[in-house]
Formats: C-alpha cells, sequence, structure tokens
C-alpha cells in the first residue's frame, strides 16, 4: 500500500487560477477563520442611545438669583429660552444680570441652565403688591446656555380668557404649578382650580391678563399655566401673583396671558442692542 501525501495549502498561483467569485468566498472563508484563531477583528462598539425625553412637566423648572436666597418658577419655552415674570429678575428692587440666572429643570437637578440674555420684557416690574394694570406687563423672556436639548419645550397658545374657558368646557385639562411656599426643590400643583367667571367689570379680567382661583405662593411667580387636552399641553400663561377679589376679599391668583409675550418669542437678542443689566420696557 503505497504512503499518501497529506494536502499541501493551496499556492497563491491556485488560487489565482480560481473563478473570480470562487475567490471572492475563499477570502471571506480565510479572513473568518483568522478572526476567530486570533481574536484580530475589531468588533465595533455600540452606539449609546440618546437619553429618553422628560415628559413636559420637565419644562417647567425653579429660578434662582444667584446671591439672592428669593425663588421663583420659570418655563421653558424653546430650548435655549425660558419665560418668567419681570419681578422675578428683581430681587429686592434690584435688577439681576443674565448671568446670575440659573435655571433647574422640574425633572433633575442635573439639568441646569444659566441666563444669557434677557430677550424681552414687558415692563419693569418691582417685587411686591402685583396690580392689574402691572399683571399684563409682568413677564420677560431669557435666553439660557447650554440649550436644554432633551427637555420638551412648553408650545405657546396666546388665547383669550373666553377661549380657555371653552377649551377647558370641552374636557381639557387646566394645571398650574409652581416653587412657591419653601418649596425651593419641589414642583408643586394646584390642584382643583381654574379661571374665574367672566368679570364685566374688567378688574380681574382684561386682554392680557386673567384671575383663577387657584392658591398662590411666594415662589410660584413664573410659573406655568397649561391646559392640557389629549395629553398635549398649552401654555396660555404665566403666575404673577396673588390679590385680593374685590367684592368678597377671598384671594386670588393673577396670570399674565400668554398673548402678551408670543409675539417676542423669535425677536432678536435686545441685549445686543443694549448694554446688559440695562432696565429694558416694551411698553
Amino acid at each position: 500500500m503505497s504512503n499518501s501525501e497529506e494536502p499541501s495549502e493551496p499556492s497563491l498561483a491556485a488560487i489565482a487560477r480560481l473563478r473570480p467569485s470562487c475567490r471572492a468566498t475563499l477570502r471571506l472563508l480565510v479572513l473568518a477563520i483568522g478572526c476567530a484563531w486570533l481574536g484580530a477583528c475589531a468588533v465595533r462598539p455600540p452606539e449609546a442611545p440618546p437619553p429618553a425625553p422628560v415628559s413636559w412637566q420637565g419644562a417647567i423648572g425653579s429660578l434662582d438669583v444667584t446671591g439672592s436666597p428669593e425663588v421663583c418658577t420659570a418655563v421653558l419655552v424653546r430650548p435655549d429660552m425660558i419665560a418668567t415674570t419681570s419681578h422675578c429678575l428683581r430681587p429686592k428692587g434690584r435688577f439681576a444680570a443674565p448671568g446670575q440666572l440659573v435655571f433647574t429643570s422640574s425633572a433633575s437637578p442635573a439639568m441646569r441652565a444659566k441666563g444669557a440674555a434677557i430677550v424681552a420684557e414687558g415692563g419693569s416690574v418691582a417685587p411686591g403688591s402685583i396690580k392689574a394694570d402691572q399683571a399684563q406687563t409682568d413677564w420677560a423672556l431669557v435666553r439660557i446656555t447650554p440649550p436644554m436639548t432633551h427637555v420638551r419645550p412648553l408650545p405657546l397658545a396666546p388665547l383669550s380668557t373666553a377661549m380657555v374657558r371653552a377649551e377647558i368646557a370641552r374636557g381639557a385639562y387646566f394645571y398650574s404649578a409652581g416653587y412657591g411656599q419653601g418649596a425651593k426643590d419641589t414642583l408643586r400643583a394646584h390642584n382643583g382650580c381654574g379661571p374665574l367667571p367672566p368679570d364685566p367689570n374688567g378688574v380681574t379680567e382684561g386682554e392680557l391678563f386673567f384671575a383663577t382661583n387657584c392658591i398662590i405662593r411666594l415662589g410660584d411667580s413664573g410659573g406655568p399655566v397649561v391646559l392640557v387636552s389629549g395629553g398635549q399641553p398649552k401654555l396660555i400663561g404665566l403666575i404673577v401673583g396673588f390679590a385680593d377679589a374685590p367684592k368678597s376679599g377671598t384671594t386670588i391668583g393673577i396670570v399674565v396671558s400668554a398673548k402678551a409675550f408670543a409675539p417676542y418669542l423669535r425677536a432678536e437678542l435686545i441685549s445686543q442692542l443694549f448694554p446688559v443689566g440695562q432696565e429694558i420696557s416694551m411698553n
């Protein structure tokens, strides 16, 4: 019996004589075997998934002024912009520079941004008792940095008070909240409240402001007033403060309508035209 010889490795010439399709298959087979033996084929690491978006309440946050113990509330209306009240920019009556403002989302203490510029302001409203004629100018838009890209801003709905009542009658949920009464790190909703009935005398209601029976607390200023329909929120105003009802003397909440500041949402930076910290009035 003759001794058989072991098969030798295919030579380069033999590979070259193979058809192109066979050569390609053989190369893939050799590459696969080499990767298995040597572990030399680098595996591409999976890309990290983007952070999960937070609920729309994450657009509500606390507003602090560096060096002041007072706290307000603010609302994210664009990834790079918050809305709050004018008087929140003036703790103890002193105008705060944009860089002193710190907005922290209610979703997480890590979601924080600083003020970069005052974009627009309804008027120079000082803290304290806010009168009806001041309520409609008690708002401010502040550009923040860095933008909050993982928080859904609240879309504005510049509705009249009559339209607000009509939407509530159709089933929309009235929502209001803030960081008042010492709840510096806790967002508290105002439950079981809504807009007051129409006021023919215009004392508690005007084109750009209206009143609610919500219990408003110190620190709630700048908080949102929202209509939620089908799970979709719409910002219809900001909490300005509280006052006594003209006849009953009971405490009522005062709201500046989103109609007052919606036109300025895409305004050019006013701070590019005026020195930072200068009093700005849009009246």
